[in-house]
């Protein structure tokens, strides 16, 4: 089974590769600033997205002293 920390870790990692690559990719024309704008805000908007659940996940694990909602 894949964590949600894992994927919260993933969704970063493609974050981070979409802000360094998409800049060039734009420069060189290879791709509409407009699709790399959307397709970061995405990213942006999945990272926070479990952000999010991982907050609540831990606030609801009485394991880790949390009481369950």
């Amino acid at each position: 089974m894949i964590t949600l920390q894992e994927k919260a870790a993933c969704a970063a990692r493609a974050l981070k590769e979409r802000r360094f690559v998409y800049p060039r990719l734009v420069r060189e024309e290879r791709m509409a600033k407009e699709v790399a704008e959307r397709e970061i805000a995405i990213m942006e908007a999945i990272v926070e997205d479990y952000r999010r659940q991982m907050e609540r996940s831990e606030v609801r694990d009485p394991a880790q002293g949390g009481l369950p909602l």
